[in-house]
């Protein structure tokens, strides 16, 4: 008999990955994770504030966020994970300010890869 893995396990399994390459630059390990067609919703009061659709447009956005949040020191705090959705609240220093953000995002995730993602964002007083 085999064992088949819960939504929500998938779902935990699949965001931690995304985190674990994320942190260490695994570009291909990042894309993995997400459907060709994924939807990230950035806060429009950031400068790179807006909707992201498609590898492509991630990738910009990843590259983007590279250069301006040190996500090797990316720290998460705690996730909440419930069928197919997940509650990631992490912080991660800037580099120009050493400041941590502290970030929420909540994933979607539909057969074994993130659909959408949606970041709620908060810098540290």
């Amino acid at each position: 008999m085999t064992e088949t893995m819960s939504q929500t396990d998938q779902t935990r399994a699949v965001v931690e990955r995304l985190y674990a390459a994320g942190t260490t630059g695994d570009v291909e390990g990042v894309l993995a994770t997400l459907a060709d067609n994924v939807v990230v919703s950035e806060p429009s009061f950031l400068p790179w504030g807006g909707t992201y659709t498609g590898h492509d447009q991630f990738l910009a956005l990843f590259g983007d966020l590279a250069q301006k949040l040190d996500l090797s020191k990316l720290a998460i705090e705690y996730a909440v994970t419930e069928n197919d959705k997940c509650f990631t609240v992490f912080r991660v220093p800037g580099i120009d300010s050493g400041k941590d953000a502290f970030i929420t995002e909540q994933s979607t995730v539909r057969d074994g890869k993130i659909v959408e993602m949606t970041v709620f964002y908060n810098e540290q007083p």
